[in-house]
């Protein structure tokens, strides 16, 4: 049987043997209601014996029971911070492993804020690993990232073995996109603990995202080189006129004859691959060679499946390759699903978007005369507002 019961038990047998219950007995029922802080039972018990008139004694023990239960309402926050102060005045001098203490319990109470302030105070009365490691993490839960950072770096310098620190810094800085410093710092972890899972598993994962943004970099630089060999086409490069030479000193100059037409490189003919290409890499590199030969490039495309197209143009295109392709397009059906399929490639609507200027002019070129080769008006409908264009 509880406290609680057997104070009842205790309280009924007590009124079955007294038909009238005194004031004193009121109050002496409150007080051991009071030892088990059953304020509310107490507090009745209490006004009851003052209504019975008892005198002034009842009366002050009944503001001291309302006082107790307002003490015992209030919420755990408060309770913490009252119960700092007063330690805090009755001890002039609290020592660093104190505070340490009471940051531990507003931590427990997620009050970080809190917490941080009773870390604060152990470390300006005594720099320590575990400070600095705790302050870091509330630090983190408050997304105070930088701090977390600068706690986390202090808390190793002083203890290159603290591994918490590694942790939560990589933690830190895999949230900011920091992966290579994230990895390195979770490398140093499970060196420092071989059997540590999480680390283990974050290292994984952050390899694999390390080699995805170096692809994609690859690729954009890639892509960079192709526009600027577009830019230099055979039919832009031109070779200077023979310049004049003068055999002797005469007194009028020659007339310079002008030739009609400048002369042009003469560039081999580029031979399109048999095999469709394997990834984009394969597919920009031919692509730039074909440079402004649109008829090559229609062929080309059409040697490349629907379905490896949009695998290999799924997450490299751009909006001025979309508008290169339509250029080399015809209105055959063939051209028309291409078109479609690019409509299925991820982030299309957002590069839809930045399809511009001169880019903008070919696509609405294209639909132009796409509508008027009569083509399906539903299909064009589609095709005209996945593109955004208005004719």
């Amino acid at each position: 049987m509880d406290e609680q019961d057997y104070i009842e038990t205790k309280v009924i047998k007590y009124q079955s043997n007294h038909q009238q219950v005194s004031s004193e007995e009121f109050k002496l029922q409150g007080n051991e209601f009071f030892k088990l802080k059953k304020y509310r039972e107490g507090l009745l018990d209490m006004e009851e014996s003052v209504s019975t008139r008892i005198g002034q004694w009842c009366n002050e023990n009944t503001m001291l029971f309302s006082k107790d239960l307002e003490t015992y309402l209030m919420d755990e926050q408060d309770y913490i911070e009252t119960k700092v102060i007063k330690y805090q005045s009755n001890h002039q001098q609290v020592s660093s492993e104190e505070f340490k203490l009471q940051g531990n319990e507003f931590f427990k109470l997620k009050k970080y804020r809190e917490a941080i302030k009773c870390y604060t105070r152990a470390i300006n009365i005594e720099e320590s690993v575990l400070y600095y490691g705790n302050r870091a993490i509330c630090y983190m839960h408050l997304k105070q990232h930088k701090k977390c950072i600068q706690d986390c770096t202090k808390a190793i310098a002083l203890d290159d073995q603290y591994i918490k620190g590694y942790l939560v810094r990589a933690n830190t800085y895999m949230v900011l996109n920091s992966y290579e410093k994230s990895l390195k710092d979770y490398q140093q972890a499970l060196r420092l603990q071989p059997r540590n899972s999480k680390a283990k598993s974050q290292i994984k994962k952050l390899q694999l995202i390390i080699e995805e943004e170096n692809q994609k970099a690859q690729q954009q630089l890639a892509h960079q080189n192709m526009m600027k060999q577009e830019e230099l086409t055979p039919e832009n490069i031109v070779v200077p006129p023979k310049p004049v030479v003068v055999d002797e000193i005469v007194k009028e100059p020659p007339q310079l004859t002008i030739p009609a037409t400048i002369q042009k490189i003469t560039v081999p003919d580029y031979q399109i691959p048999d095999s469709p290409p394997s990834s984009f890499y394969e597919f920009e590199i031919v692509w730039r060679n074909i440079g402004s030969n649109q008829e090559k490039k229609l062929v080309y495309l059409q040697l490349i499946p629907l379905e490896k197209l949009k695998s290999i143009l799924s997450n490299s295109i751009t909006s001025p390759l979309i508008a290169s392709i339509f250029s080399a397009l015809d209105f055959s059906e063939h051209s028309l699903s291409i078109v479609e399929t690019m409509t299925k490639l991820p982030r299309f609507s957002m590069l839809s978007m930045m399809i511009t200027g001169d880019n903008r002019k070919i696509v609405n070129n294209y639909f132009r005369g796409l509508q008027e080769c009569g083509t399906d008006p539903s299909m064009c409908s589609h095709l005209l507002q996945c593109y955004r264009v208005s004719i």
